[in-house]
């Protein structure tokens, strides 16, 4: 059984889903950041397993077949995706703040009825 909450920030791109969350995670230290898989390559200083899980397409492909995501989408040519062992691992502990696309958030509800959504 989770003690955590499991909290999905989403919005439209560009609607300020990031700065919003930002903000909140510097005066809420009880939220923790879901880090989801993406298989686009890394910006400069963004780093592994603190930003993304940057995978290759082929290894997203077969984390999709062994049914490892809560959600998935793609955009642009590249995938991005909240893994299930992220959402089961940490809401064991803390409360869990995912920053996703609506459909993604949609999907989420559907798999996590008891997660809180905000939209912006």
């Amino acid at each position: 059984m989770s003690k955590g909450k499991l909290v999905v920030i989403s919005g439209a791109s560009g609607v300020g889903k990031s700065t919003v969350l930002s903000k909140v995670m510097q005066s809420r230290k009880d939220l923790t950041f879901s880090v989801s898989a993406t298989t686009r390559k890394p910006r400069p200083g963004e780093r592994e397993a603190v930003n993304y899980y940057f995978v290759s397409h082929q290894t997203f492909r077969e984390m999709i077949e062994r049914d490892e995501f809560l959600e998935y989408d793609e955009h642009m040519g590249n995938y991005y995706g909240t893994l299930k062992s992220e959402i089961l691992n940490k809401t064991k502990t803390c409360n869990l703040v995912l920053d996703i696309e609506p459909v993604g958030a949609f999907n989420v509800r559907a798999a996590y009825p008891e997660a809180t959504l905000i939209f912006i």
